[in-house]
């Protein structure tokens, strides 16, 4: 039995336990073994429990002799305070653990600190100090030859401080940096998926949203894999990718990225937190976007709230100018909104310091807010601050440091005088702004001359698009008032920018690079490269869509996607630096004026350019001695109507009163009778419809009067029309038709192949012969070539359109680099002229692949064609093209005669005869002149056999 006094030195003997121990020699492996379970503890994200097992340590070592235990445990507690947001404390903390590292004279102890007091600056948002211990400690690290992970940590340090600092290419290069480094120092476990995080920022916000998502993707992958999916490191990456989903619009599936980063945050930090505080202003910026503004505003207050709490200047600074730009676009709590603004504005300069984008944001608001209150001083203080914290001149733009924001101040200002003209109607202020037109178009075009993909290109030419819109509105007021030819050419070469670009540089590259003196093994290269991305991401896309993905599969694939994208990017750059002609070619194109256009016309040509906007619709009549321009605020109608008549072709309604109301809207007041070829250039939606089958006032289909074909720009008509487009082919015609089976079956296809073969002479690949390969291998030895097989549209990624031949699939970005070398390509298949619509750069079809291939003209179908009229038209446009018939002109003839033709009503509607419409090059395939050369060669030659043969027969009797 014990008795009370035992009990009580029992109780004694265990509170002195520790310190009898700890009093004693210490026992290196159990102090270490705590250091590295409070080490793992803050990697899983448990912050408080770190702290406190790691805080008992450092006191319970605080009397020992050994520096070097406390030190290493001062700098894991300087650590876990700064996930607490401890941050002036864990300064304190690592200078301690400094001191007796300097003592140690121990460098990496010394460069580990620095970094330590750099990061809480960091937080503290005094950057200045980052800056100096974050160089301290890169600097001796390298002297040392320190290991590859802490070389990593301060490269990607110094990445995101150069980031905020905007100065990108620095970012970029020293997160690379930390990338090879990690990389090389091949831990399975790391912080590999912050650095491609760091990487995709810097890419989002320079607006080459494709790159951003490749790293963006890459840090999701490996993130996950490092951390799992429920670590407080993977909301860095979450908070990311939702940037990526909003780009594509797809807003619910951010939002709930964004809350299950909110909760993970919240259940790791705690309300009051750094981290905390921007996860609730991200979520609420896409809810704003969602449009459920009474949430977004919720949360935007909290986030503020939060901010003010811990005295984070950066991320309420975040949160304020965030909550104003919602009250701007609402128009409401104008005051508040200014003291928001305001404040918001010395948290960033003291933060980011006056020259840098944040700061040059803030103030284009503030300039938006005098706008709105109409404080006209204000207003162009606040854009002239805007325009200095840009870096921002108009006759040095490499000096820029926020481009975008020094472009909506300028397209800003341009609204303030357009609307002081409404209101006086002083044609200065329209002059006013017409004079910062250029200045526009300039900061774009710098800004995509340095985007290294189309979809990049695209993306940004659809956010600006409205720039153009009111650059073209400008110019027709002031061409209408004054008849001043100078406004008529501006809103032409506006019309011209940014409309099927990416096409028409693609083309216009191929040309460039044979005369710009790049050496053809390079350019060889650059198709082999090209060809191992879009080889990799077409497997990544099969693979993401697989039933049963495989991830290791699909990580393998994200890791050789960013490879061979990085590997096409340094090419580029060879091509700009080492061969100066080629990037004058390329960079320093000429603007092309309207007369240019009018001398390339014939007689009997006319030209209709189509610009559809927000609201307005501007069109172009061009013929050889005359230009109109005109005006008409009817886009939202013609959006309504285009679609309503898309619809009921389709289904086979009537469209007799809808094609008459388009012909008013889009043609009556334009159309000269006695020139009956028409060149249409469509915009947006207009791209949808035929317009042959738009009824005049005669109540008959355009088709009837005029021979009509399409381009996707006056620049690309241009283009085509260039002799390098006109090729020497060793054969006249290929037509490909495979066997499908079940579903896919065609009933006419193959006879269509085998019917055409025959008029033309030409050769046919039926069936089995009908594969990838001998497409492949045929595609630069035909004149025409005609494939009569199924297409797949893929609506969300373009380049996955599909040509389906007999054993493979032939997808868009195949096609975009198999360089064919035809005259004409017609897609006898469904929907080949069909898929996602990006405005100004026309339908993402397979058309365009083949246009992009090298490929001048090309015939392709607006919807799924119907089988056996198909044939019948086909058919009949090759009789007329062998009569030496334009490609415009024969199918015009080849549609009038399945009208005449055809008996039955119902066939006559026009989804059976006019889903086929010729793009690009118009020109004739045969000589007409030595066809009728034949023919009467032929008539003089049957005369004499006849003449002969009545002599004979006269001899005889």
């Amino acid at each position: 039995m014990v008795t009370k006094p035992t009990k009580n030195i029992i109780k004694i003997f265990i509170l002195i336990f520790p310190l009898f121990i700890f009093s004693q020699k210490i026992d290196s492996a159990y102090v270490y073994d705590i250091n590295d379970k409070a080490r793992v503890l803050e990697r899983n994200g448990s912050f408080t429990q770190a702290y406190d097992l790691i805080n008992d340590l450092v006191i319970k070592l605080e009397g020992q002799k050994d520096s070097r235990f406390i030190a290493s445990f001062y700098q894991t507690k300087a650590g876990i305070e700064q996930k607490l947001g401890k941050y002036k404390q864990s300064i304190k903390t690592s200078k301690q653990s400094l001191q007796l590292d300097i003592q140690l004279k121990d460098s990496s102890g010394i460069a580990y600190c620095y970094n330590l007091i750099g990061i809480a600056y960091y937080f503290l948002s005094n950057f200045d100090s980052t800056k100096v211990y974050y160089e301290k400690s890169y600097t001796l690290k390298k002297k040392i030859n320190t290991s590859h992970e802490k070389l990593a940590v301060s490269a990607y340090n110094l990445g995101i401080l150069y980031e905020d600092l905007a100065q990108t290419e620095k970012a970029l290069k020293f997160y690379l940096d930390a990338e090879y480094y990690l990389l090389k120092s091949k831990m399975t476990k790391s912080f590999l998926s912050d650095i491609y995080v760091g990487i995709a920022h810097l890419y989002f916000y320079k607006k080459e949203i494709n790159k951003a998502e490749e790293y963006s993707e890459k840090a999701m992958d490996v993130g996950l894999k490092s951390y799992g999916e429920f670590n407080p490191n993977m909301t860095f990456v979450y908070n990311f990718y939702a940037n990526i989903l909003v780009s594509k619009k797809k807003y619910k599936e951010a939002i709930n990225l964004l809350r299950k980063s909110l909760k993970i945050r919240q259940e790791t930090y705690g309300e009051f937190h750094k981290w905390t505080c921007e996860s609730n202003y991200k979520l609420a910026t896409v809810l704003v976007d969602d449009e459920q503004l009474n949430e977004a505003e919720a949360l935007f207050k909290k986030a503020i709230a939060i901010g003010e709490k811990i005295k984070s200047s950066q991320y309420l600074a975040n949160a304020k100018i965030q909550l104003s730009k919602l009250y701007l676009d609402q128009n409401i709590k104008l005051i508040e909104v200014e003291k928001l603004l305001l404040s918001a504005l010395n948290q960033n300069i003291n933060v980011f310091g006056y020259k840098n984008d944040v700061t040059a944001e803030n103030y284009y608001y503030l300039a938006q807010l005098a706008k709105k209150k109409d404080q006209k001083e204000k207003f162009f203080a606040f854009i002239t601050q805007t325009f200095n914290s840009s870096s921002y001149q108009k006759n040095n733009l490499n000096q820029v440091v926020a481009p975008f924001q020094a472009l909506d101040a300028i397209v800003l200002a341009g609204d303030w005088y357009t609307e002081a003209y409404n209101k006086s109607n002083d044609l200065d202020f329209l002059i006013k702004k017409f004079e910062l037109i250029d200045q526009e178009v300039a900061l774009i075009k710098f800004s995509q001359r340095n985007f290294t993909s189309d979809y990049s290109q695209i993306h940004f030419a659809n956010e600006y698009r409205i720039v153009f819109e009111k650059g073209l509105n400008t110019c027709w007021r002031l061409y209408n008032k004054t008849n001043d030819q100078k406004y008529l050419e501006k809103a032409f070469a506006l019309s011209e920018t940014n409309r099927n670009t990416t096409l028409l540089k693609g083309l216009q590259d191929t040309q460039y690079k044979l005369y710009g003196d790049i050496p053809k093994d390079l350019i060889a290269h650059e198709k082999n490269v090209k060809q191992d991305l879009e080889l990799v991401k077409l497997d990544l896309y099969y693979e993401k869509t697989a039933k049963t993905p495989d991830k290791i599969f699909i990580s393998e694939l994200l890791n050789a996607r960013i490879l061979h994208s990085n590997r096409l990017d340094s090419l580029h750059k060879i091509f700009k630096t080492n061969y100066p002609r080629y990037a004058d070619l390329k960079y320093n194109n000429k603007q092309i004026e309207i007369k240019d256009v009018q001398i390339n016309l014939d007689e009997d040509t006319q030209l209709i350019t189509y610009f559809l906007g927000s609201k307005n619709l501007f069109a172009f009549h061009i013929t050889k001695e005359k230009i109109t321009f005109l005006k008409n605020e009817i886009a939202l109608d013609l959006i309504e109507k285009t679609e309503k008549l898309k619809n009921n072709l389709i289904a086979r309604n009537t469209i007799h009163e809808i094609s008459k109301n388009l012909y008013q809207s889009l043609l009556a007041n334009h159309l000269n009778k006695p020139q009956n070829i028409l060149i249409i250039i469509p915009d947006n939606v207009l791209n949808y419809i035929p317009f042959e089958i738009l009824i005049n006032d005669e109540n008959k289909y355009l088709i009837e009067d005029f021979t009509i074909s399409y381009t996707g720009s006056v620049n690309l008509f241009m283009e085509l029309k260039n002799d390098f487009f006109k090729y020497e082919s060793p054969n006249y015609w290929a037509g490909f038709s495979p066997n499908y089976k079940q579903n896919y079956k065609l009933s006419s296809n193959q006879n269509e192949v085998t019917t055409i073969a025959k008029i033309v002479n030409g050769k046919k690949f039926i069936g089995d012969l009908s594969n990838k390969k001998s497409f492949l291998e045929n595609n630069k030895e035909y004149s025409i070539l005609h494939l009569a097989l199924h297409a797949k549209i893929d609506n969300e990624n373009p380049m996955f359109n599909k040509l389906l031949f007999n054993d493979e699939e032939l997808s868009a970005a195949e096609i975009y680099l198999s360089k064919n070398k035809a005259n004409l390509a017609v897609l006898s298949a469904c929907n080949t002229g069909f898929g996602k619509l990006e405005k100004g750069e026309g339908i993402m079809s397979m058309a365009r692949a083949f246009h992009f291939s090298g490929v001048p003209s090309v015939i392709m179908s607006l919807w799924k064609v119907p089988d056996k009229e198909t044939k019948k038209i086909m058919v009949s446009f090759y009789k007329h093209l062998e009569k030496g018939e334009t490609k415009s002109l024969a199918l015009k003839n080849a549609k009038l005669d399945y009208l005449s033709t055809t008996q039955d009503i119902n066939l006559k509607h026009p989804y059976y005869w006019s889903g086929f419409v010729l793009n690009g090059n118009t020109e004739p395939l045969k000589n007409k002149k030595k066809y009728y050369y034949l023919i009467s060669g032929g008539l003089v030659l049957f005369s004499l056999l006849i003449w002969r043969r009545k002599s004979k027969l006269n001899k005889r009797y």
